[in-house]
């Protein structure tokens, strides 16, 4: 069971379990992944409370943050990093040649490795520091934004692609109460659902596959990709030491 069971975020889970290429598993109950954590409500705060979590990195917008709130820290006190990352979904990509459904979000995200550079590596930064754990990361629906930095990480703790691209893919699962959502609170985002179409709220194994694919095809692999934005040895090293069992 990877998910929290939670009554206003409907995508919290942990990012441990996974098997290294390198050896070892990754430690659970150290990072999350989650979508909007302004939802949380006061039975959900008491689950979280369990964690004992220190760290709430938020990836939404300055928009997002003004408009929704945030996570409750006057309810459970964190060390709170608005880090605003580009949500490159809000504007569909102008796409070249496209074999299907899965390229359309899988190309949204090779910009955001080419236009998130600085708020990818901050984040990575503090995921890799021990005294942050245990840590959660989030956007909006927890797909695009959180899907992008989670795939650096595992990536750079050895997981394999097809284990990046099917924790991707479990986000599938809570679609449906991520459209309710949207349509209810964040009616501004629905309506670029609109725009976009059915690819919009996808959350398929091949598109981060085929993400994957391209950030090996351009760096070697995923470490390499992520040396390029910024992050350092040291805290490649660090997450490694911190998170791998």
């Amino acid at each position: 069971m990877r998910r929290l069971d939670l009554e206003g975020v409907h995508n919290f889970r942990d990012i441990g379990g996974y098997e290294s290429e390198s050896g070892g598993f990754i430690t659970r109950g150290r990072v999350f992944r989650a979508d909007g954590l302004n939802r949380l409500t006061s039975r959900d705060v008491e689950r979280v409370r369990g964690l004992g979590l220190r760290t709430v990195i938020d990836l939404r917008s300055t928009h997002e943050v003004e408009s929704h709130g945030t996570f409750p820290v006057a309810a459970h006190p964190v060390d709170f990093h608005h880090i605003p990352t580009g949500d490159v979904t809000r504007k569909r990509p102008e796409l070249p040649d496209v074999a299907d459904d899965a390229d359309v979000l899988r190309f949204s995200y090779l910009r955001m490795l080419e236009s998130s550079v600085e708020q990818l590596r901050s984040a990575f930064t503090l995921v890799a520091q021990r005294s942050s754990e245990p840590l959660v990361y989030h956007c909006t629906a927890g797909k695009d934004r959180t899907g992008v930095l989670t795939m650096l990480i595992l990536g750079c703790l050895g997981v394999s692609r097809h284990d990046i691209a099917s924790d991707y893919a479990l986000t599938a699962e809570t679609l449906e109460e991520s459209r309710a959502v949207l349509k209810t609170l964040y009616p501004e985002i629905a309506q670029v659902g609109n725009e976009w179409g059915h690819q919009y709220m996808m959350a398929s194994y091949d598109t981060m596959d085929r993400l994957i694919g391209d950030v090996v095809d351009q760096y070697g692999t995923i470490t390499n990709a992520s040396l390029s934005l910024g992050v350092t040895p040291e805290s490649i090293e660090q997450v490694r030491d911190n998170l791998l069992t």
